[in-house]
């Protein structure tokens, strides 16, 4: 008896390319978002945004990418002009996957804040103190590097400890994400950061999504004539993916 030779679609693998190279590239989840604020009157004003997040799970292994950029000038003058990107992997490492290690980087630039380049990278360890399908609160505690390049004083680099949280959530259709992070110097306790974000996104419809940002962002020694807190609150349309 020949047994019969049931024909598949599937295209033949590359023997050039390893499956777990191929994997990386697959299975990526997350939302693009843009967003535009105009006023017209005694200041002509206009803000465009742009943001993106991108994650992926394999395993014990998250990783996830995110940009964020806006310009904006009010009466012909530039009051916005910004753009950083950050990538980070987080490895679960205990066997009820709430204790776990986290390694990121980041770089971006900020012109109204007189930031040529900013650029960190560090890793530590984690703990989820809430792990529940809809709702994760963790904490964190590591070591990162992190430099400025200022246009108009000097530049600063430190190695800092790293505090942060992390939470998200759901509320019926509505998903809460929010972040925090504290660094001060090791060397300096006095030069240090605060990171807060928090994102509020709504189904509106598949696949378009109402968002609200909100990023709070302070440094305790900046470039000269530049305030301490920076604070953008956008209103963006997403789509998922």
């Amino acid at each position: 008896t020949v047994a019969a030779v049931v024909p598949t679609n599937a295209p033949p693998a590359d023997p050039l390319i390893p499956g777990w190279f191929t994997g990386i590239w697959t299975n990526w989840h997350g939302n693009l978002q843009a967003g535009l604020n105009l006023g017209v009157g005694t200041t002509d004003r206009s803000t465009l945004y742009a943001n993106a997040t991108a994650s992926k799970k394999w395993g014990r292994t998250v990783s996830s990418v995110s940009y964020n950029a806006a310009y904006g000038e009010a009466n012909s003058v530039q009051n916005a002009n910004l753009m950083a990107g950050k990538t980070r992997v987080d490895v679960e490492i205990s066997p009820n996957r709430r204790t776990f290690s986290y390694g990121q980087a980041a770089a971006g630039y900020d012109e109204i804040r007189k930031i040529d380049l900013e650029y960190l990278g560090g890793g530590g360890l984690g703990y989820k103190i809430i792990d529940r399908p809809k709702r994760v609160l963790a904490g964190e505690l590591g070591i990162q590097y992190q430099s400025f390049d200022y246009s108009t004083s000097g530049d600063q680099s430190a190695v800092a400890i790293r505090i942060g949280q992390s939470f998200t959530t759901s509320i019926e259709k509505l998903s809460i994400t929010q972040s925090l992070g504290f660094t001060p110097g090791i060397h300096d306790l006095s030069n240090y950061q605060v990171n807060f974000f928090l994102t509020l996104s709504y189904p509106l419809f598949k696949p378009l999504t109402l968002n609200l940002n909100l990023i709070d962002q302070y440094l305790s020694q900046p470039a000269t004539g530049v305030q301490n807190n920076d604070l953008q609150i956008q209103t963006t349309l997403g789509i998922t993916f």
